[in-house]
């Protein structure tokens, strides 16, 4: 192939040593470990930033501040068979007033729940444990 000012291409050096692989390797790690889970209060929009930025992080849509997802394991929160849950984030205007209670332990990140609404016959449902948060409230309303 001819070019019109003649130049002449280089071959790519081959990487024998993979310096390059281990750096852009080492690169990677360092800005997946240092970045923090952070949420939009309005929208519900989850992103990740570093450290630094927090408190200075603007949803685009909003104009509101971000915040950081509390992550129920760092709060020493363990949720077992049988324990009280509410919803962690609110997305219909309802959804702060349900109550739920886990029907089995957690496993692989989600869990099975039964809503608790009705006497007799409460629907069921499998949502994963991120979403979820032990309801705070001692006095049980719906007792069996």
């Amino acid at each position: 192939m001819k070019t019109g000012n003649k130049v002449k291409l280089k071959k790519p050096i081959k990487d024998k040593n993979r310096e390059a692989k281990e750096f852009a390797n080492q690169y990677m790690k360092n800005v997946t470990e240092n970045q923090i889970k952070v949420i939009c209060p309005k929208c519900n929009m989850k992103t990740t930033i570093y450290p630094e930025h927090l408190g200075r992080s603007y949803c685009e849509q909003c104009n509101v501040l971000l915040k950081k997802i509390e992550d129920s394991k760092t709060k020493d929160e363990e949720l077992k068979k049988g324990d009280r849950v509410r919803f962690r984030r609110v997305v219909d205007p309802d959804d702060d007033k349900i109550v739920m209670r886990l029907l089995e332990n957690p496993d692989g990140g989600k869990v099975l729940v039964e809503s608790l609404i009705w006497d007799e016959l409460n629907p069921t449902r499998v949502l994963p444990t991120s979403e979820l948060i032990k309801d705070s409230e001692t006095n049980d309303v719906m007792k069996k």
